[in-house]
């Protein structure tokens, strides 16, 4: 059922923050408060000298008061989609994704529709969500429902393009 499927997530999600330390998903509590404590005194270190690595640094430093700024590497963030161009999204939805079939159990079409959004480069519309199931029945009526239940999740992002509702991988 949900508290599955919840659980499921909480696990990815785990395991994608061990990850993102670099550490593997079979790391201890020991192991992760070692590599924090090792990380910190990194990060102190660094700040003393003036080294700073922003994420964001128009939000974090945004009237550029330390001298030595350093952007994380590119490659160590996730693509953003493009929002201001109208192509990203007609693109998207003009060429002709595979279909799949629709899911039977809830569960999995939790799973099916996650799937979908965090394999989108750009926000998909509701039409272009429904165009890559194939099913018979009313399986399109609980697809804003569905698509609800990923937002309260954390599995997917509404936004607007165009004043047309969208969904993208948070």
């Amino acid at each position: 059922g949900l508290v599955g499927v919840l659980r499921e997530l909480h696990d990815e999600l785990d395991a994608a923050v061990l990850a993102a330390y670099g550490l593997p998903a079979t790391a201890t509590t020991d192991d992760i408060l070692a590599h924090l404590v090792q990380l910190n005194t990194q990060r102190t270190a660094e700040e003393a000298q003036g080294r700073v690595r922003w994420l964001r640094p128009a939000f974090q430093n945004p009237q550029n008061l330390l001298q030595k700024q350093e952007l994380l590497p590119q490659e160590d963030q996730a693509p953003e989609a493009d929002f201001d161009s109208e192509n990203s999204l007609s693109a998207q939805e003009q060429s002709k994704p595979p279909q799949q079939p629709w899911p039977a159990q809830l569960p999995d079409q939790v799973r099916a529709v996650a799937a979908v959004l965090a394999a989108s480069p750009a926000p998909l519309q509701l039409p272009a969500i429904e165009a890559r199931f194939k099913g018979r029945g009313p399986w399109k009526k609980g697809l804003p429902t569905l698509l609800q239940t990923l937002e309260a999740l954390g599995r997917a992002q509404a936004v607007q393009i165009d004043g047309v509702a969208a969904w993208r991988r948070p």
